[in-house]
């Protein structure tokens, strides 16, 4: 649209051809038209290039939007795969555990004293592979412990709880996880993994219930919490939904000072918070301020072994610091544009304003030559010219009238032209002064007089005509004095001519000498 605007506005300028300044008043009608032309240009061209630079923004917002959300989606299903993988992991070694002590006697626990050894040797084995593990328990039917090893040996009561559900239900024999929670002396954050033990594979009555506690916290939630780029305001933290507040499992990395594991929560009202909508609405893209009251980007995505939501975010101001150098070079760069445009613009304006004042300086020239010329001629010529107000009030007079009714120039000034009528021709003078003016002018013979009294008779023509915008009658006077004498003697001559013809036809016819004299001196 704006190049075509701009291609139908040089067609119809170049189709317009060139204007000429032909005075002041022309001159600045022509530049306001020319300026308005040029601001229209030049508007057209800032507000395309900034609609552009605008447009470009957008999608170059839009579209690194879209790519950030892609990575914080990616690190989300990244961060809950690792979790997945460790809690299948956990999973195995609990089981891996089962499975060696279903082939022993559990139920002589605690009073046989090589199998307890056994399963003593067996835990501290499995203890040893992996610093995650820090306690393993054998739990009775009935609650009491048969054998336990490690730091967190001693099952909590919840733990116990769950352990004689498992042995009291057959059909909840399933893998069972008590989620992480504080539990000891200082607290300490544990996972326990729970696993029933019967006499038969899959089958038959519990003897004991495996429990595996794991410190999350060793291992895994730092690898979580560990962004795979540099960023200083990324992070991703693990949460779960507890009641109606939301509960963050690893510590926010970013809230100062920093709590400890479990120890910081929100309440799900919050809902403009990101961690409060995962919660809520389950996996997805969002956006809005953290716990530190800060803009973010979030990803969210549901682990699906624990009841845990992992949420990678980063803070919009970092996503958008290189939008914003992009975008102030962009701005730069337009700005600069549409300065240069206005540049142009003035000086191209300057050069036509310029080309119109040379037109109108050639022009002025012209008609002062012109003026000069024609006023030599008028100054010079043989004829008398007046130039006089509507009114009849003398303005100028050449040189021929000064010479021929004998005032001077300045006296001349002083007169209007009906001084110079004779008394009996003032009414004639006013009817033919006061008649509309034709395009051919008048032109009449009168008797003028002089300063000194004496007449002439005279031939007069003239026209009106408009100098800077006001009228003036321009008055040509001939002096007819030879002419009307020679009209005289033309007569005479011709009365003359008309004797010598009819003497000359009574020569002729004459009988006698007194009718041939008689004749003759009739004619």
């Amino acid at each position: 649209v704006v190049a075509w605007s701009l291609i139908g506005f040089g067609a119809w300028r170049l189709r317009s051809g060139p204007e000429r300044a032909v005075d002041l008043r022309d001159l600045r009608t022509v530049m306001k038209r020319t300026t308005l032309r040029l601001v229209s240009v030049w508007l057209i061209a800032a507000v395309s290039l900034a609609a552009i630079g605008f447009l470009y923004i957008s999608d170059l917002e839009n579209t690194s939007r879209a790519e950030r959300s892609s990575q914080q989606e990616a690190v989300a299903r990244l961060k809950a795969q690792q979790i997945d993988k460790w809690v299948l992991e956990r999973a195995i070694d609990v089981n891996l555990l089962a499975s060696s002590l279903r082939g022993l006697p559990l139920g002589s626990l605690p009073a046989d004293r090589d199998v307890e050894q056994l399963v003593q040797l067996l835990f501290a084995e499995v203890l040893a592979g992996n610093t995650e593990r820090t306690g393993v328990s054998l739990i009775a039917p009935d609650g009491k412990v048969l054998a336990q090893a490690g730091e967190d040996s001693a099952p909590d009561k919840e733990t116990t709880q769950a352990a004689m559900a498992f042995a009291a239900n057959p059909a909840e024999r399933r893998r069972g996880i008590i989620d992480v929670h504080l539990d000891g002396t200082p607290p300490r954050p544990r996972m326990v993994f729970l696993l029933p033990i019967t006499s038969h594979p899959g089958n038959g009555p519990t003897t004991a219930v495996l429990a595996m506690t794991f410190d999350p916290f060793q291992e895994l939630l730092p690898q979580i919490t560990a962004w795979p780029t540099t960023s200083r305001s990324s992070e991703a933290v693990v949460v779960r939904r507890e009641g109606d507040d939301v509960v963050f499992i690893s510590p926010p990395p970013l809230l100062k000072p920093a709590p400890g594991p479990l120890a910081f929560r929100a309440p799900l009202a919050d809902n403009m918070l990101p961690s409060a909508k995962a919660a809520l609405e389950g996996d997805g893209v969002r956006s809005g301020p953290d716990y530190r009251g800060v803009e973010v980007l979030t990803a969210s995505r549901r682990v699906s072994g624990v009841p845990w939501i992992v949420v990678a975010k980063t803070d919009l101001e970092e996503i958008n610091h290189p939008l914003r150098q992009k975008e102030f070079t962009l701005i730069v760069v337009i700005g600069a544009a549409v300065v240069l445009v206005a540049i142009t613009m003035i000086v191209l304006w300057r050069a036509e304003y310029v080309s119109h004042l040379a037109v109108q300086a050639r022009h002025v020239e012209e008609r002062a030559a012109m003026s000069r010329h024609f006023g030599t001629l008028i100054r010079r010529a043989r004829d008398m010219v007046l130039l006089s107000r509507p009114d009849g009030l003398i303005i100028e007079a050449n040189e021929a009238a000064v010479a021929a009714y004998g005032y001077s120039a300045s006296e001349f000034r002083a007169l209007y032209v009906r001084d110079l009528v004779l008394p009996e021709d003032l009414a004639r003078f006013d009817a033919i002064w006061n008649a509309p003016n034709t395009p051919d002018g008048l032109l009449v013979e009168a008797v003028n007089r002089r300063k000194d009294g004496t007449v002439f008779p005279i031939e007069v023509s003239g026209n009106a005509i408009e100098v800077d915008g006001r009228m003036y009658r321009q008055i040509f006077i001939r002096d007819i004095t030879k002419r009307k004498a020679l009209e005289v003697e033309v007569a005479r001559l011709s009365r003359v001519q008309s004797a010598l013809q009819a003497t000359t036809s009574v020569l002729l016819r004459a009988g006698q000498e007194t009718e041939l004299f008689q004749e003759m001196c009739e004619i």
